[in-house]
C-alpha cells in the first residue's frame, strides 16, 4: 500500500489567533467536500483552528497517514478523532495509545500482539493495537518516548501498511490516520 503523509501542526496561538512562527500548517488540496463534518469536543474560533479544521476536512477522505504535531494539551487526539469521524473509517475502531506509558518489556506485544508461546507467560494469542484498529484509525501519542528500535518497527508498519506478526498468520492490512 502506498501512503502519503500529511502533517498538521498544532500549538498555542497569540492574541490575534495566529500561530507562532515555529510551525506553519502544511496544506494539501483534495477534491472531496466535507463541509458538513462535525467536530465533537473541539471548541474555539481562532484562524489557526479554522485552518486546522479545514485540513481535517481535506485529509479525512484520503487513505493518507497523518502526522499531527503539537505540544501537550493542544488537542492532537481530538484532531485525530475528528479525522476518523469524518472519514470512511468512522464506523470502524478508533484506537488511541499513549506510547510513553507502555512498559518497555511490553511495547512490542501491546502494539503488534503475539502468538501463544512466543515468550514466557504468553499463554494465548493476543491481538496488538494495530490489529484491533484494522480498517479503522490508530492514534499513537508520545511516539518519541519509544526506544529507537521500536520507532523503526513503527515506521516500517506505517510505510508498508501491514504487519506480519508471524509466518503462521497472514499479514493484516490497515488504514490509519
Amino acid at each position: 500500500m502506498e501512503t502519503e503523509t500529511i502533517a498538521l501542526a498544532l500549538g498555542s496561538t497569540d492574541d490575534e489567533g495566529e500561530k507562532p512562527g515555529n510551525g506553519a500548517l502544511r496544506r494539501r488540496q483534495f477534491n472531496e467536500d466535507l463541509s458538513d463534518c462535525e467536530f465533537a469536543g473541539i471548541v474555539g474560533s481562532s484562524a489557526a483552528l479554522a485552518e486546522a479544521l479545514d485540513l481535517v476536512r481535506a485529509v479525512a477522505p484520503t487513505d493518507s497517514t497523518v502526522l499531527i504535531e503539537g505540544e501537550t494539551g493542544t488537542g492532537k487526539e481530538l484532531i485525530a478523532r475528528a479525522i476518523h469521524q469524518c472519514s470512511n473509517r468512522a464506523q470502524r475502531a478508533f484506537v488511541s495509545i499513549n506510547c510513553g506509558a507502555l512498559a518497555p518489556s511490553l511495547i512490542a506485544s501491546e502494539l503488534f500482539g503475539h502468538e501463544r508461546g512466543a515468550f514466557t507467560g504468553a499463554l494465548q494469542q493476543r491481538q496488538g493495537r494495530f490489529e484491533l484498529a484494522s480498517g479503522g484509525t490508530i492514534f499513537l501519542d508520545e511516539v518519541g518516548e519509544l526506544p529507537a528500535e521500536m520507532q523503526v518497527a513503527l515506521l516500517r508498519v506505517l510505510r508498508n501498511g501491514n504487519l506480519n506478526v508471524s509466518e503462521a498468520r497472514a499479514p493484516s492490512e490497515w488504514m490509519f490516520a
